[in-house]
């Protein structure tokens, strides 16, 4: 039997009732127990998935300076071809 920690903390926000009948419909479509179950699952996710893009973030920045590179080399390669074709079509 899985032990739960009791859930002692309570945080309330406010919907308009087309956000709430959006959240409402998620769940059940979801199969979550409750929209608070929903809430906090989606919540507790989209939190854990901020932090680990936050140390992917180091990596990504790497990569696109990486593209960076390539892109100015084919740009240099692509000048050399043309000017290259248009010395040998003169």
């Amino acid at each position: 039997m899985a032990f739960h920690k009791p859930r002692t903390r309570l945080v309330n926000f406010r919907l308009t009732e087309e956000e709430y009948e959006t959240l409402k419909s998620a769940a059940e479509n979801r199969g979550a127990r409750s929209i608070s179950d929903f809430a906090r699952a989606a919540i507790l996710s989209s939190v854990a998935t901020q932090d680990s893009g936050a140390s992917h973030g180091q990596g990504l920045t790497g990569i696109d300076r990486k593209l960076e590179e390539i892109n100015v080399a084919v740009e240099r390669l692509a000048g050399m071809l043309a000017m290259r074709m248009t010395s040998n079509a003169a």
